[in-house]
């Protein structure tokens, strides 16, 4: 061979040895960012999970105080009932002899017991509903927050494959 043919030869050598380490320097950072995605959507099902766990805990707690109050309220409304039941039977006792006072004092215990089945049932009732409210919109916050980041995954994915694109 010439020495020009020779020239020519080594700076094609030189030249696909070039090319191909380019073409494993990309495949290493391709490889990388494929690390870098499985690992951001593992923290992402992590942080979700957390979400999840600390809502659970939330609405653990949220249940155990409306039964404390539920107690609570029950157990102040029975001791009413038992004031207004012992308060009639004074009041029976004295007008034991007069017909006429003890039928006042029925109706008015009958509606002083449905009065407090009325505001007991309201009171259930509107518990169950601020409830309601409160687990829909956490439900809602929790399904804003996986769609953004949804769509932050998808973008990304996208951004990375025009990226591949220019690349090739």
């Amino acid at each position: 061979r010439s020495p020009r043919e020779e020239r020519i030869t080594d700076a094609a050598r030189k030249r696909e040895k070039t090319q191909g380490r380019r073409i494993e320097n990309k495949k290493s950072e391709l490889e990388l960012l494929s690390k870098i995605d499985k690992q951001k959507e593992e923290e992402a099902s992590k942080l979700a999970e957390k979400i999840r766990k600390e809502q659970n805990y939330a609405d653990k707690l949220r249940e155990a105080e409306e039964k404390r109050k539920q107690e609570e309220e029950s157990y102040q409304l029975k001791v009413r009932l038992e004031e207004e039941i012992q308060w009639a039977n004074e009041i029976k006792q004295q007008q034991e002899y007069e017909p006429k006072l003890k039928e006042d004092e029925e109706r008015k215990w009958e509606d002083i017991q449905n009065k407090l089945d009325t505001e007991q049932r309201k009171k259930c009732e509107e518990n169950k509903i601020s409830n309601l409210e409160l687990q829909t919109s956490l439900q809602k916050k929790i399904n804003k927050k996986e769609l953004n980041k949804i769509q932050k995954k998808e973008i990304s994915k996208i951004e990375g494959e025009e990226q591949k694109k220019k690349k090739n």
